[in-house]
């Protein structure tokens, strides 16, 4: 057998990077809502409407159900907002996800079920695997008020376990970290 030429080598590496490529397209998960059309920056709602579990708004401020269970894209802030609804002050956790086509504020009370899933789930993870698409599943709970958020990246990400004596203020500086961090390593 005659050894590899430098020539032969290179076009090798060459090809390795180009089959590289191609299953990293292959693999791509598909961002956001799948049959949503390109759009302005949209707001998304958590709760539970029929057999969804986040909607949307309507010019006329009517819910719109939004039919499917996960979104994935890049997480790209994290926030919590004092705001008044129905002429009470309310804290809301919103987090932004941008897929290709379209920025989604995902927006929930603080203390909900699916903003301490989301948040004690972002607390744990790395902002190296921020860098890449996330998926934020939706589930509905035993009662008709629990949404469940399930963070993918990629793999599931089980969040702790928690009780009425978790330090919130600390998962959430943790989550909001993470975010920010991921955010910077992106740039």
């Amino acid at each position: 057998m005659q050894p590899l030429t430098d020539s032969t080598i290179r076009l090798l590496q060459e090809q390795n990077q180009l089959l590289r490529a191609l299953i990293a397209a292959q693999n791509k998960p598909a961002l956001g809502f799948s049959d949503r059309p390109p759009g302005q920056p949209q707001w998304i709602f958590i709760g539970r409407h029929g057999d969804s579990c986040w909607y949307s708004l309507d010019k006329d401020s009517k819910p719109v159900p939004i039919a499917h269970r996960a979104l994935t894209g890049w997480i790209t802030g994290l926030a919590f907002e004092k705001v008044t609804r129905r002429g009470k002050e309310s804290h809301k956790l919103n987090a932004t996800i941008r897929t290709d086509t379209t920025v989604y504020t995902l927006s929930t009370g603080h203390d909900t079920c699916f903003a301490k899933s989301l948040m004690a789930s972002l607390a744990i993870i790395t902002d190296v695997q921020l860098r890449q698409p996330i998926t934020l599943s939706v589930s509905p709970g035993d009662d008709e008020s629990i949404v469940w958020c399930r963070l993918y990246a990629p793999d599931y990400v089980k969040a702790p376990q928690w009780d009425d004596s978790t330090d919130w203020r600390a998962i959430a500086q943790a989550a909001l970290i993470v975010v920010q961090r991921g955010q910077n390593n992106a740039s």
